[in-house]
């Protein structure tokens, strides 16, 4: 199982890990790809699980990251869900997370619910949908004339607005940039390893004024 889902990369220290008889559990991959999970639901191991947990998905890569901004995953009584850290991401954070919900019931010993009386419940609300007037043929066009002008030019950082007479807009391209999906471009939690992105973050205050 472990080579197949670690094709290509060195699979020794997890298997050393699996030897270790005092570990409750071994994350073998994360994150898995859709042929991962057709992969282990096919072969129904017992002991073998998928733990879900939510992410976000960057169809465009570092495009417009500045803007976008990233998340982090973050934990709390049990709950994983993610957080908006910087950009569009913390400027609408509650409006794009959506709200937990809970049930409450009783088990038996065995962890099965017992119906003996009706316990509060509230259902989760999903996230609401946010959307932007980046128009991504002009935003692939900022993106490619930045890289040229980083290439030739080579300048510290550099950045670029597309702005309708209207006030809407259509791009804003940054360097240095990066993968929003990668959250440790970023650094860790704490803001380590940031120093090179807060000049182009402190665009985001001049956005808001449109």
């Amino acid at each position: 199982v472990v080579d197949s889902l670690l094709q290509n990369q060195d699979t020794g220290p997890i298997q050393d890990k699996l030897q270790d008889s005092e570990r409750r559990y071994l994350v073998i991959k994360d994150p898995l790809t859709p042929e991962d999970l057709e992969f282990v639901n096919r072969l129904k191991l017992p002991g073998l699980h998928v733990r879900w947990r939510p992410d976000r998905f960057y169809p465009f890569a570092s495009h417009a990251a500045n803007l976008l901004g990233c998340t982090r995953l973050h934990e709390d009584a049990g709950l994983r869900f993610l957080v908006g850290e910087t950009g569009v991401e913390r400027a609408f954070d509650r409006v794009l997370r959506g709200e937990a919900g809970y049930s409450a019931f009783v088990r038996d010993c065995r962890g099965r619910s017992l119906a003996l009386e009706e316990k509060p419940a509230l259902p989760a609300r999903d996230g609401e949908p946010l959307r932007l007037t980046i128009d991504t043929y002009v935003q692939d066009a900022v993106e490619q004339a930045l890289s040229q002008l980083m290439d030739r030019c080579q300048p510290d950082n550099a950045q670029v607005i597309v702005v309708r007479p209207d006030g809407r807009i259509l791009a804003l391209g940054c360097r240095p940039n990066f993968n929003p999906a990668q959250r440790d471009a970023l650094g860790d939690k704490d803001g380590n390893g940031r120093d090179d992105l807060v000049d182009n973050m402190r665009l985001m205050p001049l956005l808001m004024n449109f």
